[in-house]
Formats: structure tokens, sequence, C-alpha cells
């Protein structure tokens, strides 16, 4: 199982997964798996647990359950469309045949919605939101031992966040309580300075990379999403967070040869992968953000 690490605080959305992929036994597989997708150029989505459904991998079924039901989800309110988008999720799970503590499964959205009580249309009336669907997460959002039966969605407190708000949180393979409590409070320092989307990014980053957790690979994939405004920007690939056009990039510490591949993007009914393939790090960081610049 990985970790996801969804950060929100307007004007940008930013989601970091590891890309290590393990048997319930701890065994590596795989450094290089995929598990992000770009749903509508409004969401970020990753996933934790259950690897393959349906016989495909878990990231290529979830894009495709969005592109099949494209017609349905821009059609109403999203909560309750992905709400009832659970009920089919819980039936694949259900048919699929492995254990039932293998069947662990969150799906973790973060990207921009307009409030119904928010008078102003898109783009100014875009708020950001973190959401999921899960069949191992209480009604609090608190990760639990309990494989249910169900999938549920949730919204991150129960609402979009405010301009002023930021938000953080993560999913599957969880943080020591000190590195987390150091996260947020540095993170929560980033803000106040103002110091843009690639600090909060840097520092999720290191967190991350610095976890002892064998289930948590180093090689991380990054995807940042700014508000959008009326006229879609193009993704780029190996580019760092920044306010201007989203931006999907990999880091990887020990600069050894790596496979790229993803995210993949769901555009309505279509669907589009890209692979890349590097040598080392796609991006090389200007350096780390020093805790003592944040005091």
């Amino acid at each position: 199982m990985t970790i996801i690490v969804t950060y929100a605080c307007y004007p940008v959305v930013i989601q970091v997964a590891d890309r290590r992929l393990t048997l319930p036994d701890g065994t590596l597989v795989d450094d290089d798996t995929t598990k992000s997708v770009l749903w509508d150029h409004s969401w970020l989505i990753g996933y934790t647990g259950l690897a393959r459904i349906q016989g495909k991998p878990t990231y290529q079924w979830i894009a495709e359950l969005l592109a099949n039901h494209h017609q349905q989800l821009k059609a109403g309110y999203l909560d309750r469309n992905l709400a009832l988008l659970g009920k089919e999720i819980a039936n694949a799970l259900t048919a699929e045949r492995v254990k039932p503590s293998c069947k662990m499964l969150a799906i973790v959205g973060a990207g921009w919605g307009v409030p119904w009580d928010v008078g102003e249309p898109p783009p100014a009336g875009l708020r950001p939101y973190i959401w999921h669907l899960s069949n191992f997460h209480d009604k609090e959002g608190n990760s639990t031992c309990q494989i249910r039966s169900t999938v549920d969605f949730q919204v991150a407190r129960g609402r979009p966040l405010k301009k002023t708000e930021m938000g953080v949180l993560t999913h599957g393979q969880e943080m020591n309580p000190m590195l987390w409590s150091k996260l947020c409070r540095l993170l929560r320092k980033a803000r106040i300075r103002a110091l843009g989307p690639n600090a909060p990014a840097r520092l999720i980053v290191d967190a991350v990379q610095r976890m002892e957790n064998p289930r948590v690979g180093k090689s991380l994939l990054i995807c940042s999403l700014p508000v959008p405004t009326a006229q879609r920007d193009q993704f780029v690939l190996n580019e760092r967070p920044n306010l201007a056009r989203p931006s999907f990039w990999y880091s990887q510490p020990d600069g050894e040869w790596r496979v790229q591949r993803g995210p993949i993007f769901v555009d309505g009914g279509n669907i589009e992968e890209i692979i890349e393939a590097r040598y080392g790090d796609a991006v090389s960081w200007p350096g780390k953000v020093r805790p003592d610049a944040l005091r």
C-alpha cells in the first residue's frame, strides 16, 4: 500500500504518491507503478490499496470507470454522482478473487469545484476540494483496520476549503507522528510566507523520502493543479509546481534509471496515457527548503 499526501491551499492543489508496489507480505514487485489520474483538467486522483481490478492496473481501471460514466458525472452534483460510483467500485472489489484482507482501496481526489453557496461563477468561484471513495476510512476520514463491503464517498471537512484555508491529508501508509507534525508545521510557515507552490511540494517530497517504511518507495510522482482558468492550460511533464499551468514531475533520490509512466489523462470519454523513459531525475531541484529558512 502506497502513501498519498494531498495538499490544498488556494490557488493550487498538490498530490504526491510513491510508486512502490508490494505484495501483502511486503515483497517488492515494482518501484515504478503509476498511481495517478488527471480527470477533466480539474481533478488529481490517486489510489492506495489493491493494485489490480478486473485484471487491469487499478489506475487504468479507475480511468476507464470515469470515462465510461463521463456523461453521468458532468450532470448534476458531482458528490452525489461519485457516491453512486462507490456502489460499482464495491461490486468490482467483491468480485475479485483475492483474500478479503487484500481488498482495501481508497481513491483520493483533489481539485476544483464551485460550492453551492458561492455566488461567483467559475473560475472566480472555484474552491479546492479533497475527497475520497474508500472502504476502510471512517466518517471522520480516519483509516481503520476494518474493510467494509461498501465504498463510501466523503469530502474532507465535509466542505470545500475557503480561500484562506490550508488542508493536508495522508491516505494509505502513515508517517510517524513526529515527522507528520513537523511537515504540517513547515507547510503552515511556507504558506504564511507565501513561498509559492514549489515550497510545499518540496517539503512533502522530503518528508515522504525520509519515511523508514519498506512499503513506501523513494521514487515519487508529484502532480500539481492550479485553479483552472477560463481557457484550459496545457499540462506539462517534468516541470516543478507553479501557478501558471498544471505540471507533473518525478523525484528519485538514487539517480538510477527509471521508466517513468503516467499519469493517465481522462478527458470526457477519452483516455490518454503518457509514457516516458529517462535516466536519473526527471528534473533537478534548486535545493531543499531548509527548515531554518521557515522560522
